[in-house]
C-alpha cells in the first residue's frame, strides 16, 4: 500500500489536490533496467489501473484529510523494484521517489542476486533434515552455471562436488540421496519450485555414491519428478548442502563368527576365520564414526588379496575365486577373482553389513579380506578366510589347509589314524595325491617306528573299512588318497607253501593283492593288535624217554605207519594266544639211533595239515619247510 500526502509550505496538509501518480521503469537487483512490467494500482473505492510504462499517469484527488491510499501489485514480477511518485496537477512540483518492490521465491535475498527475493535461506522436511538454499554462480569462486527463474545457479562436475570452495559446502554437509528423496516427497512434481523457489530442471547431487560394476558411482536426483540416477564423468548438478552435518566415518571392523584362534596362530597370528570348502564364512563388518556409534549407509571396499597354501606358495587360478554374498543390506552378488579385486558394500541402517564368503573349489586355501572405508582408504582392517579340504590333514606340515580327521573308526569298531604325510614320516619314500605327498614305504621299511608291526591293519579290517566307502567313496568321505597306491596290510601270504609274500590293498577297487616286494601307503591303527612273543611247537606223542635217549632234544615217538600229531601255538607277552601270525615249519637231517644219517628215501616226512586249512606237504628234503598259519598237524 502507498499514500500520498498533500502539504502547503508550512507543511498543513491540503485537502482536495489533483495529482498525478507516475512510475519509472523496473530494474532488477543489478540495476539493470528491463522491460516494463505492468503495475496495478488499486484506489481505496476498489478501482483498479494498469501502469504498463512511464508513459501511462494515473489522475487523482486527494481526499479531504489531504491523502490518498493505493494498492500496488506485480503479479507478473521477476523480482523488479519500480520507483513511483505522485506530481501535482499543473505544477512540476514532484514527490519524493517511493521504490515499489516485489520479491519472487524463485530468488535468494542476496546482493550477488540478479532479481530481488525471498527465497528462505534454509527449509526443513518433516523428518527433520535441514537444508540450506543453493548457491548462485556469483556465490563461488569459479565455474560452470546453471540459469533457471533468471538466476544463474552454480553447477558442478563430479569431479568438483567435494570441493568446498565450488561446491559451498564439505561433503559431510552434503544431503543423502534418501533425505533429497523425502524433500521431494514432500513437494512433489513442481511444487518445490511453488513452495520453496527450488530450480527443477537441473540434476541435485546426492552425497552417497552407487556401487556398479566394481566403481563407485555418484548419484543425483530430479526434482521435478523425483527419478535418481548414477552420474557419469560429465554429468552435471546443483548442491544442496546442509545446515547440520552427517557423522563422518571414523573407524571400520571386520568379524567372524568362525574366528578361529588356533587357525589364527597357525596362520602366522594373522586373524583368521575358517570353514570346510563347500560351506560360508559370515562376516560383519560396523562402522563407526568419532563417537563410537555406528554409522549408517556408510560405504567401504571389501578387497582381496593373494591366496596362499599352507606352505606359504601363491595361488592364482580359478579354485582361489571368492564368492561374496551380501545378506544385510541385500545386495548383488561379487565374485572376487583375483588380488586386488574388490566388493562394493554399505552398511544398513544399523551400521553394520553383514555378508557370507565362500570358495567352493578351494584346494585348501588362505586369502586375506580387507575392509576399507570408500572415502578414507588409510581406515581398515584385514581378517584371512580359511577354506579347508578334507583331503588334506590339519598338519603344519600339509601344503594345503585341511580338515581331514586323524582318527576314523569302521563300522566294525575299528579305528584308524590318518596317512602321515611323508615330511611328517621318520623314513620311507613319498607319492603324491589330492595335492599332498604321503609317506610311501618299501616292504624292508614297513616294520618302522611310524607304524609297529601290531599297529599295522588286517586284511580283514581294510575290507570293512572299504565296505563302508565304496568305490572310491573314500576319499570324498575321508580324505584317504586312495589313488595314489595300495595299502599296507599286516599279514604275509604264502601262495606256494614255500615263500612269504607281502600283502597290499587297493581301497579304490576293494582288493588285495601281493608281490615280493611292494610299494604302499601305510595306514595305522589307533589300538595295537597282540604283538606276537612266542611260538611253540607240542604234540602229545611228546615221549620224556625218547627225549632223554635222543640227548635231551625234546622228541615225539610213533611207530612206523602211525602219525605224530603237532600243534603250533603262537603267543603274546601275556600268555594270550595270537592268531593269524604265519609261521615257518622246517625239517633237519633224520639221523638213526647211532647217528648215522641215512642217504635214502626212508627219511622222507609227510605233513598232513589238519587245521585252518587241510593240506598235505611232501618234506622229503632235509631243507624241506612248509609256511602257513599256526595249526594242528599230523606228520
Amino acid at each position: 500500500m502507498i499514500r500520498v500526502v498533500t502539504k502547503d509550505a508550512q507543511g498543513n496538509v491540503v485537502p482536495n489536490v489533483p495529482f498525478i501518480l507516475k512510475r519509472e521503469g523496473s530494474t532488477n537487483r543489478q540495476n539493470v533496467q528491463l522491460s516494463n512490467r505492468t503495475i496495478t494500482v488499486i484506489n481505496a473505492a476498489g478501482t483498479s489501473a494498469r501502469v504498463d510504462t512511464p508513459s501511462i499517469s494515473l489522475y487523482a484527488v486527494t481526499g479531504a484529510d489531504g491523502t490518498a491510499t493505493f494498492t500496488v501489485k506485480q503479479d507478473d514480477s521477476i523480482g523488479l523494484v519500480t520507483n513511483v511518485y505522485a506530481q501535482a496537477y499543473q505544477s512540476s512540483l514532484e514527490s519524493n521517489k517511493l521504490p515499489v518492490m516485489f520479491t519472487v521465491i524463485t530468488s535468494p535475498d542476496t546482493p550477488l542476486a540478479s532479481y530481488w527475493g525471498h527465497m528462505a535461506e534454509t527449509f526443513t522436511t518433516r523428518s527433520g533434515t535441514a537444508f540450506k538454499r543453493p548457491l548462485l554462480s556469483a556465490e563461488r569462486s569459479s565455474g560452470q552455471s546453471f540459469i533457471e527463474d533468471n538466476e544463474e545457479w552454480a553447477v558442478l562436475r563430479s569431479a568438483t562436488k567435494g570441493d568446498i570452495d565450488k561446491s559451498g559446502c564439505d561433503v559431510h554437509y552434503q544431503p543423502l540421496l534418501s533425505e533429497l528423496q523425502a524433500l521431494y516427497d514432500e513437494h512433489p512434481s513442481r511444487a518445490i519450485k511453488t513452495d520453496l523457489g527450488i530450480p527443477v530442471n537441473s540434476y541435485w547431487w546426492a552425497y552417497d555414491m552407487v556401487a556398479y560394476a566394481g566403481n563407485w558411482y555418484d548419484q543425483y536426483i530430479y526434482l521435478l519428478n523425483g527419478s535418481s540416477g548414477r552420474a557419469s564423468s560429465s554429468t552435471s548438478a546443483l548442491m544442496l548442502c546442509l545446515v547440520n552435518p552427517h557423522p563422518e566415518a571414523a573407524s571400520i571392523e571386520m568379524t567372524s563368527t568362525a574366528e578361529d584362534a588356533t587357525k589364527t596362530a597357525s596362520n602366522d597370528g594373522r586373524p583368521s576365520a575358517t570353514a570346510k570348502k563347500g560351506e560360508v564364512i559370515p562376516m560383519t563388518v560396523t562402522v563407526r564414526d568419532s563417537a563410537g556409534n555406528p554409522l549408517p549407509g556408510a560405504s567401504f571396499n571389501l578387497k582381496r588379496g593373494t591366496a596362499l597354501n599352507r606352505a606359504k606358495a601363491a595361488y592364482d587360478a580359478s579354485a582361489d575365486d571368492l564368492t561374496i554374498i551380501p545378506v544385510e543390506p541385500t545386495g548383488v552378488t561379487s565374485i572376487l577373482y583375483g588380488d586386488g579385486t574388490q566388493a562394493l558394500l554399505k552398511t544398513g541402517s544399523d551400521g553394520k553389513a553383514t555378508f557370507e564368503v565362500s570358495q567352493n573349489s578351494s584346494y585348501g586355501l588362505s586369502t586375506p579380506l580387507s575392509a576399507e572405508l570408500m572415502r578414507d582408504t588409510s581406515k581398515s582392517v584385514t581378517l584371512d578366510v580359511i577354506f579347508t579340504v578334507i583331503t588334506s590333514p590339519d598338519s603344519p606340515k600339509a601344503k594345503y589347509w585341511g580338515h581331514m580327521p586323524e582318527t576314523f573308526t569302521s563300522s566294525a569298531g575299528v579305528t584308524f589314524k590318518r596317512p602321515l604325510l611323508a615330511a611328517e614320516a621318520t623314513t620311507g619314500s613319498s607319492v603324491n595325491g589330492n595335492n599332498e605327498t604321503w609317506s610311501y614305504i618299501y616292504s624292508t621299511q614297513k616294520a618302522t617306528a611310524d607304524c609297529s608291526l601290531e599297529y599295522q591293519p588286517r586284511l580283514s579290517e581294510l575290507q570293512g573299512l572299504y565296505d563302508d566307502h565304496p568305490n572310491g567313496a573314500l576319499t570324498k568321505d575321508l580324505g584317504l588318497p586312495i589313488a595314489s597306491g595300495n595299502w599296507w596290510i599286516y599279514e604275509l601270504l604264502n601262495s606256494n607253501g614255500s615263500s612269504w609274500y607281502y600283502q597290499v590293498f587297493n581301497l579304490s577297487t576293494g582288493r588285495a593283492s601281493s608281490a615280493l616286494s611292494p610299494v604302499a601307503l601305510m595306514l595305522c591303527l589307533a589300538q595295537p593288535h597282540s604283538k606276537p612273543s612266542s611260538v611253540t611247537l607240542t604234540s602229545v606223542a611228546f615221549d620224556e624217554t625218547k627225549t632223554a635217549s635222543n640227548g635231551g632234544t625234546p622228541s615225539a615217538s610213533a611207530k612206523k605207519g602211525e602219525t605224530i600229531p603237532l600243534v603250533v601255538t603262537v603267543k603274546d607277552q601275556n600268555g594270550n594266544l595270537v592268531s593269524g601270525e604265519g609261521v615257518t615249519l622246517q625239517r633237519a637231517q633224520a639221523k638213526s639211533r647211532s647217528g648215522i644219517r641215512p642217504s635214502s628215501s626212508a627219511d622222507d616226512l609227510i605233513v598232513d595239515v589238519v587245521t585252518p586249512t587241510a593240506a598235505r606237504i611232501s618234506f622229503a628234503q632235509d631243507t624241506a619247510k612248509w609256511l602257513g598259519l599256526p595249526a594242528v598237524m599230523a606228520q
